[in-house]
């Protein structure tokens, strides 16, 4: 009872009260493409937004504490030229505009993704304070680029436009890890997103709302 008690009073950098999460699967075989899953939950969002009962809402492809991980490897400017220097690694995850504000997670430089923020468009990146005081020594890192793949050889770099608090993502008892969190709208291949709604007050009380809203775009 006790090691329960001192689980609930830790800070696992976001907030959980009034929080519906959803899983929410894409499958191959009705959305075909990555534009088409973009699309879908693109309407989603605008439409739980506009739900009574509903104080923010957003989207990504993990969710803290869900027991599924990803991650990457990535160079910096500085560690693509040193030839003994090897990949550095984070943790991933991708995530629609407003997932900082939903969960409750603090900005704590530059500034959230937006809906320009597109497959296309150039890529942009945030970061925690863990990986940006690991990585780069400080978090005065927004403007700064790193590179997460390549292409012909070339690394392909994206900016880092702004620094979130740190979230413990995989079990409460850890220290959090370096994370990268790049725009969902960006990416190339998807099988689901989770769902984050902030409910203004009793979180199941907007549950029916929440899939009527789904089933009227797509059942």
């Amino acid at each position: 009872v006790r090691s329960f008690e001192r689980i609930r009073r830790l800070d696992l950098g976001f907030r959980s009260d009034r929080l519906v999460t959803l899983k929410m699967d894409l499958p191959k075989f009705r959305f075909a493409t990555t534009e088409q899953s973009v699309a879908f939950v693109r309407q989603i969002l605008e439409g739980l937004r506009a739900v009574p009962g509903v104080e923010t809402a957003s989207a990504g492809l993990l969710f803290p504490l869900s027991d599924e991980v990803a991650e990457m490897t990535f160079q910096t400017e500085t560690s693509a030229m040193d030839a003994r220097a090897g990949d550095q690694t984070a943790l991933m995850n991708r995530i629609a505009p407003e997932y900082f504000q939903t969960l409750g997670i603090p900005l704590i430089a530059g500034s959230d993704f937006n809906d320009t923020d597109a497959k296309g468009q150039p890529l942009v990146f945030i970061v925690n304070e863990a990986l940006a005081r690991k990585y780069f020594g400080s978090v005065d890192v927004v403007g700064k680029r790193f590179s997460t793949r390549q292409e012909a050889g070339r690394p392909i770099w994206g900016q880092i436009v702004g620094v979130s608090g740190n979230v413990r993502e995989t079990t409460p008892g850890t220290a959090p890890k370096p994370l990268i969190y790049a725009s969902l709208f960006q990416m190339r291949e998807s099988n689901g997103v989770y769902l984050v709604v902030r409910a203004k007050r009793d979180p199941m009380a907007i549950v029916p709302a929440i899939r009527d809203r789904i089933w009227a775009i797509d059942k």
